[in-house]
């Protein structure tokens, strides 16, 4: 039984299966204009120009396709065109020089791997507006590059003592790593979906925090593409690592390949907290390794 795995070395104030209901959000409202930068949303059809092989490239008709400025330009194109609008989510964090808000606008499909390290006493926020369907896939259709990219992490948060990282209603998916968070970073993940990613759905190492809420971490390791089905090393819904501490709340983490949390090395000595999380259909839900030391 979870409880039983639990012992007295993980705090936890209630542990309870929840239904995971999908929410119906209004679209984004004129007060996301207010933010520092967008990325805009992108679609896919076959040919060039208005109908490209997979996801679509510029130019396409104005308005369509994600093109949120309705000057035509998305993906690359949109990152060089001066304004405030950009194509790809790395451009964003880069005007921002990993300070400040990047919200993605529209509906799309990203096949970057995104790193966010703000530097000391920065912070950084990565959302998708209400109502947006923000996909940071490592797949995308005729994209010829999905192959390097399911060999890496989907998401990097390599922060530092005195910076503070949010990333919101994203989903991360065909990754090594749904998400890796290094060093001392201070990461707060909401409403944030990781599924089939062969390794880790989340992944805290070193002496990183990380609060995770209102999330859901799916099928790790069941990952298959035309090469066949990956194998994974190990398939962990959440684990954390080093000196890692954490905190999941109202959260949903099913179907590993492996463990639903698994908490190892001297991260043990750290409280995790838990609370209305469920875990289910994980082979077992909870492990916890201590080393020696």
């Amino acid at each position: 039984m979870i409880t039983t795995a639990l012992r007295t070395n993980v705090r936890v104030r209630a542990v309870m299966a929840i239904a995971m209901a999908a929410s119906v959000l209004a679209i984004a409202p004129p007060a996301w204009a207010n933010h520092p930068v967008f990325v805009e949303g992108n679609c896919f059809g076959p040919g060039m120009g208005d109908t490209a092989t997979g996801l679509r490239q510029s130019p396409v008709t104005p308005g369509t396709c994600g093109d949120y400025d309705g000057d035509g330009s998305i993906g690359m194109a949109e990152d060089n065109d001066g304004d405030n609008n950009f194509g790809t989510i790395n451009a964003a964090l880069t005007a921002v020089a990993q300070n400040g808000r990047v919200t993605i606008v529209a509906n799309g499909t990203y096949g970057e791997v995104v790193t966010l390290n703000p530097v000391e006493r920065g912070n950084v926020t990565l959302e998708a507006a209400p109502g947006v369907s923000a996909n940071i896939d490592a797949v995308v259709q005729g994209d010829p590059g999905s192959t390097d990219r399911q060999q890496r992490p989907g998401i990097i948060v390599d922060g530092c003592r005195r910076c503070r990282v949010t990333v919101r209603n994203v989903i991360t998916r065909n990754w090594t790593d749904g998400v890796q968070v290094r060093g001392f970073s201070h990461l707060h993940l909401d409403q944030v979906i990781s599924e089939n990613n062969l390794n880790y759905g989340i992944r805290v190492k070193n002496r990183a925090k990380v609060s995770i809420s209102n999330s859901q971490v799916n099928a790790s390791g069941f990952r298959k593409n035309t090469a066949g089905a990956g194998e994974p090393n190990p398939g962990i819904g959440v684990e954390f690592e080093d000196y890692s501490r954490g905190s999941i709340v109202h959260s949903s983490i099913t179907g590993s390949a492996r463990a639903g949390i698994n908490v190892e090395s001297q991260a043990w000595r750290m409280p995790l907290e838990l609370e209305d999380v469920q875990l289910f259909d994980n082979n077992p839900n909870f492990t916890q390794r201590r080393a020696r030391g």
